[in-house]
């Protein structure tokens, strides 16, 4: 059982948004509850 998330898949992901919106992205797939106050007005979140 894996419960890091794969880092090459990730990374691959975020190019390709880059890509597509001419814009940098940073895939986010889990916040610390210390840091979600200041993390989460930035989010825009992409339904799968």
């Amino acid at each position: 059982m894996k419960d890091s998330p794969d880092y090459g898949v990730l990374l691959r992901l975020s190019e390709e948004l880059e890509q597509i919106t001419g814009y940098p992205v940073d895939v986010l797939t889990s916040i610390k509850p210390v840091f979600r106050p200041y993390i989460e007005p930035d989010l825009t979140e992409l339904p799968l």
